[in-house]
């Protein structure tokens, strides 16, 4: 079967999105609107066209007719224009990302599905680490779990571990500033578990929205008891999160203050023997 799904990014010899040398793939689409989303460009579906303003020297070339096939790179001498998001068929991504298979298997790394939402796009997902699990190649996914139980399932098919975030404890917090529904993602957390499949709890951690003791306690009650969850990972909030906004027509204006947590509440995880590891 070939699908196909959009990317917008294909980032080689990562080393922050799994074990050993990884290829991490970003899929264009997300359901959820976190206030504190890095990746503004990877939210809508489809591809489009970003513009860095500081750029622009105003030459005009971008005024004139040009072939509706041609990306902005081709007419744009200074790259103020340039598309984010390109379609991209199951075969092709595979034959490409088993181009590094020896380095995977000599570093122990592999692929790392992410986003966007990658499960928001799970059938190519799917199949792709299929294709991967065929040659040998290990898969991740990170995922928000805010996708249809069907399209979690299919994701964890062929996948050999996964990040799981979490984001927000309560129904009324994860609504507000994700815009998503909690009850989805917690079934998609059962799902993982009953699975089997290794897993990492990712949390970013936001000022004011979900860092505090109370918040941290509810995260590790989700955690406890959990024999296939390796350790939580607790995100610090980072400044530069609003840094791309501009290049998709949007201003950032959190509701939270921008300033860095300085203290992070562990011990709800140690009293409950949970490993856990600030990034």
């Amino acid at each position: 079967m070939n699908l196909s799904a959009t990317i917008f990014e294909i980032r080689e010899f990562s080393i922050f999105d799994g074990a050993g040398i990884r290829t991490t793939v970003f899929l264009k689409g997300c359901p959820l609107r976190c206030a504190w989303c890095h990746n503004p460009e990877g939210i809508a579906f489809e591809p489009q066209i970003l513009f860095n303003a500081q750029k622009c020297k105003h030459c005009g070339n971008c005024l004139k007719e040009h072939d509706p096939n041609v990306g902005p790179e081709s007419f744009c001498p200074t790259g103020a224009k340039r598309l984010c998001g390109f379609r991209m068929d199951s075969d092709e991504l595979a034959a490409k990302l088993l181009r590094q298979a020896d380095v995977y298997a000599m570093s122990g790394g592999g692929v790392t599905f992410s986003g966007g939402e990658p499960l928001a796009q799970a059938p190519f997902v799917r199949e792709v680490m299929r294709k991967l699990h065929e040659n040998g190649v290990q898969t991740a996914v990170e995922t928000s779990g805010a996708v249809s139980p069907e399209f979690y399932r299919l994701g964890l098919e062929f996948c050999d571990f996964v990040f799981q975030d979490l984001k927000h404890p309560t129904p009324e917090g994860f609504r507000h500033y994700c815009g998503g529904d909690l009850a989805l993602v917690l079934r998609n957390v059962e799902q993982l578990k009953e699975s089997g499949k290794p897993f990492v709890f990712r949390i970013p951690l936001i000022p004011e929205v979900n860092d505090s003791l109370e918040s941290m306690t509810r995260f590790a009650e989700l955690a406890d008891g959990i024999p296939t969850l390796q350790r939580v990972e607790i995100l610090p909030y980072h400044l530069t999160a609003g840094a791309k906004y501009h290049l998709v027509g949007r201003k950032y204006e959190p509701e939270f203050p921008e300033e860095r947590t300085h203290e992070i509440f562990t011990a709800p995880f140690e009293e409950r023997g949970i490993p856990w590891k600030i990034l």
